[in-house]
Parts: C-alpha cells; structure tokens; sequence
C-alpha cells in the first residue's frame, strides 16, 4: 500500500539552494528525473515510487553511467546518491553543474556527515537515508516549481551561512573554548 511505501523508505532534506530561470513545472508537465545510485533495491524502489507518482525515469547505477546518461535538456532533476562506484557522486555533482550550472540535483545519502552540508549546498537539497517518502516527494515537488534565479539566490544564501558558521562537533575538540564558545 501507499502507506507502507511511506514508511519504508526515510529521510530529511536538507535545503541548501534553489532551481532555474525557467519556468516552475506543473502539475501537467512530465518531469524527467535521472536517479543515480549504485544500490539496485533502492535505485528500483526510488524509480517505481517516481513513476507512480507521473515522473519519467531514467536509472544509474554509478556516477559514470549517471554523466553518460545525464543530458541538460532533457533531465529536469537528479536524484544523486554521493558513495558510488567508478566515479563517485561529488565529482559526478561537480560535471553535472559544470553543464548546467541551474540543474535541480537532490543528493539521497546514507552517509551524510557534517562536512557534507556545506558541498551539499551545490546540489540544493539533501536528503538522508533510510528515505522518508513523503519528505522526498515533498523535496522532489519544491525543487521542479523552483526557477534557477531562486536557486542562485538560495544557494548564495546557505554558502554564506556555511562560511560563517561550523558545526558543534567542530567545538568539541581541543580548539573549543572552555566556558564552551568558539575560540
């Protein structure tokens, strides 16, 4: 059922950018999404789920496949798993943005640590495994009706706060100060 595909899958986004100068799609438009991950039951469920909900899919299994396979004018959005094989998803994320630098690309990890935030910030969402279904098509939805300009500007945004901030584990070393500040 819809529901147990709900609670099957889990996740949180973590916004971090924004989509393209064209138009949002909606509702009536097919997107076409490109899911990159070297998981084959995760990389099947995720296609599945998509095309249920009306996406057209297009399925790799690493980060070389998913740059063959990756064609600006015709994907709309990357779903990009990071730990892949062959080429691994940052540089797959970097050569994808180096084509279109307005891609809509939402990173799915399992192994999202604090120093990913930042670089996740590129991709403009990311998403943790084990996948919350509803939070991913929410993310999925916001990302496609986002115009690259947005996207710029959210992008501008998060890069800003994460220079200007670092995260609490960053403190709990011998550089943290002892009344507990930054030194």
């Amino acid at each position: 059922t819809a529901a147990d595909r709900t609670e099957s899958l889990r996740a949180e986004p973590r916004e971090c950018g924004k989509p393209s100068d064209a138009p949002p799609l909606t509702s009536t438009t097919q997107a076409r999404v490109l899911i990159a991950d070297d998981t084959s039951s995760v990389r099947e469920s995720l296609a599945k789920l998509l095309r249920s909900e009306g996406y057209e899919v297009e399925v790799a299994a690493n980060g070389h496949e998913a740059l063959e396979k990756f064609d600006p004018a015709r994907i709309d959005l990357v779903l990009l798993d990071l730990d892949m094989p062959v080429t691994h998803g940052w540089e797959a994320l970097e050569k994808m943005l180096t084509r279109n630098p307005d891609q809509a690309v939402i990173i799915v990890t399992g192994k999202a640590e604090p120093c990913q935030w930042s670089g996740a910030c590129r991709a403009g969402i990311l998403v943790e495994k084990p996948i919350h279904v509803p939070l991913l098509l929410e993310s999925i939805r916001g990302a496609l009706a986002e115009t690259a300009a947005s996207r710029r500007e959210r992008i501008a945004v998060q890069h800003q706060m994460t220079r200007h901030t670092r995260p609490l584990s960053d403190c709990l070393g011998p550089s943290c100060h002892p009344r507990g500040g930054f030194n």
